[in-house]
């Protein structure tokens, strides 16, 4: 029999962890429906309690589904899809408009799909640095009304300029005359 050179069991554990391993393939996207938001985790609360900044600049206190508690690790500034608990709210008001205070997190959006939730039109305000996010959370605190329109439309970093093209020219004339 010939002599182990790789290791025990823990060895062995780890050869089937590398292929569940995550790419963009395997990522699967999360559809929203109608009474679902999307929005950015501020704080947690703890006892599966976050505050949440939703896609209509407001304050919402939501629970960690029972089902993900385990499964995926949430920390501040993840943008995650909720489920609004709008059977809180009284008929009449539902008619009004008025959304629930409170809600349930029912995933987690990874961060290749930012992209796509950008061009489907969520609010900006939700990508924006944690700093930014900061600072919309005090004014609404305060209950001032927040002002988003400072956070500014990043366009995607790796877009192609005319600018880069033209240098591209200068520096292959340089390698030539190497």
């Amino acid at each position: 029999m010939p002599k182990n050179l790789r290791g025990g069991k823990n060895f062995k554990k780890g050869k089937k962890s590398a292929q569940g391993e995550e790419s963009e393939e395997n990522i699967q996207y999360i559809e929203k429906e109608p009474d679902q938001m999307i929005g950015r985790l501020v704080k947690l609360l703890g006892n599966m309690a976050t505050q949440v900044l939703c896609e209509d600049n407001v304050l919402r206190i939501c629970k960690i589904a029972s089902s993900l508690k385990k499964k995926v690790r949430f920390g501040v500034g993840d943008v995650v899809l909720i489920s609004l608990r709008d059977f809180e709210v009284p008929a009449p008001l539902q008619k009004e408009g008025v959304r629930g205070s409170r809600g349930d997190i029912c995933g987690k959006y990874h961060p290749a799909q930012f992209q796509r939730l950008k061009d489907a039109g969520i609010n900006h305000a939700i990508f924006a640095q944690m700093e930014t996010v900061d600072g919309i959370v005090t004014a609404i605190d305060v209950g001032q009304k927040a002002d988003t329109s400072k956070v500014e439309k990043k366009e995607d970093l790796f877009a192609d300029d005319s600018s880069s093209e033209s240098s591209g020219d200068m520096d292959d004339a340089a390698i030539d005359d190497i």
